[in-house]
């Protein structure tokens, strides 16, 4: 049967209408399922089935949870679900380059083009004091403290390790260290990731309501400053982190990260920052992550982006007296921090942020 040339050109309208509203509409769907991947180094449940670690803030606010270790097995831990509207992927890499190297190259197999983002979040030492507490006269600086509980977040990250290092020149006798670059140009010396998706971050930390400052860590905190304060969140032209499989826990390597982080804040910046101005955050993840991140969007064509939050847990180096000389030595300093109670601090004040990005993103 003959169709009318009106009834014709009718249908053919309601056709391109109809296809048009459906691919809109398959749009909006795939852009909503995109996943956020939140990274920790570890976590799980304690001997009660309490959620336990750097997993535990997003874990304990997730909805629907699906464990996805099957898909993702070389990490330690992964669970799908729903954080105020937004579909994230939560995983633990298990601690150090390695580890988070093969988790994330998994992940990235296994879910390509659904990634939206990855998010690393994670506790960290950290410099005392912005620019370091003994000045290039070796007193004791005056300047802004950094606190158990602080936040660094950042799109640039620097490797530690890929450093010639010597006790001294010639003289071994002498604990006195010797640091200097590699000749060679290695490809993770340095990463740098979004600094959109770092700057969304920045928002939402002026949003967040922190914790209150536990007694262990607000002892430490005036040990070394002679007071305490909630949360500062350090932006990223003054702080990053310095990636390292070494636990530094000495003034002398506080200083030379500081020099480390300073020439990359001044090549990304183009302006003079000096290693006296920024404070690093010394943990084993950042470099790595960002790598994997960065070769994948070259070699796939894709534009994942890469973050990180960071929970100063514990200072970099023991506290010192009025003479700019270590109190402790570091073993002791270690021992201390560690019955502080900061690292647990440090995992709820490094997971809001990322909490709070998600909930404003649900208003949208």
């Amino acid at each position: 049967m003959k169709i009318p040339a009106d009834l014709s050109r009718a249908l053919t309208g309601f056709r391109r209408v109809f296809t048009g509203v459906n691919k809109q509409s398959k749009t909006r769907i795939n852009d909503r399922e995109k996943i956020t991947v939140i990274l920790t180094g570890f976590g799980g449940k304690d001997v009660l089935g309490n959620w336990s670690g750097e997993t535990a803030p997003f874990l304990k606010e997730m909805k629907d949870l699906l464990d996805v270790r099957n898909k993702v097995r070389l990490c330690n831990l992964a669970y799908e679900g729903e954080l105020y509207g937004s579909r994230v992927l939560v995983a633990a890499t298990g601690m150090a380059k390695v580890k988070t190297t093969a988790c994330l190259s998994e992940i990235l197999h296994v879910y390509d083009k659904k990634i939206r983002e990855v998010i690393l979040v994670g506790i960290a030492g950290i410099t005392p004091m912005k620019g370091g507490i003994l000045d290039s006269l070796g007193k004791v600086r005056k300047s802004e403290p950094a606190m158990l509980g602080d936040v660094c977040v950042s799109f640039l990250a620097v490797d530690y390790d890929l450093q010639h290092y010597g006790a001294d020149c010639g003289r071994s006798s002498l604990p006195e260290p010797k640091f200097w670059d590699q000749k060679s140009t290695f490809q993770a010396k340095f990463i740098k990731g979004d600094k959109k998706l770092a700057d969304e971050l920045l928002s939402a930390c002026k949003k967040v309501r922190w914790p209150a400052v536990p007694k262990g860590v607000e002892k430490i905190n005036t040990l070394y400053h002679s007071g305490s304060r909630f949360p500062k969140v350090w932006e990223p032209w003054e702080c990053l982190e310095v990636t390292s499989d070494l636990y530094w826990h000495d003034l002398r390597s506080d200083c030379r990260a500081r020099e480390l982080a300073g020439g990359l804040l001044r090549r990304e910046y183009g302006r003079k920052i000096s290693p006296d101005s920024v404070l690093v955050v010394s943990s084993m993840e950042a470099v790595a992550c960002g790598a994997v991140v960065e070769w994948w969007n070259r070699d796939h064509k894709r534009a994942i982006g890469f973050s990180y939050v960071r929970g100063a847990s514990n200072f970099s180096h023991p506290y010192v007296d009025t003479d700019g000389k270590p109190v402790l030595g570091a073993l002791e300093s270690l021992k201390m921090s560690a019955k502080s109670g900061g690292a647990s601090y440090a995992m709820q004040t490094e997971a809001l942020p990322v909490l709070k990005m998600l909930e404003l993103r649900s208003y949208v």
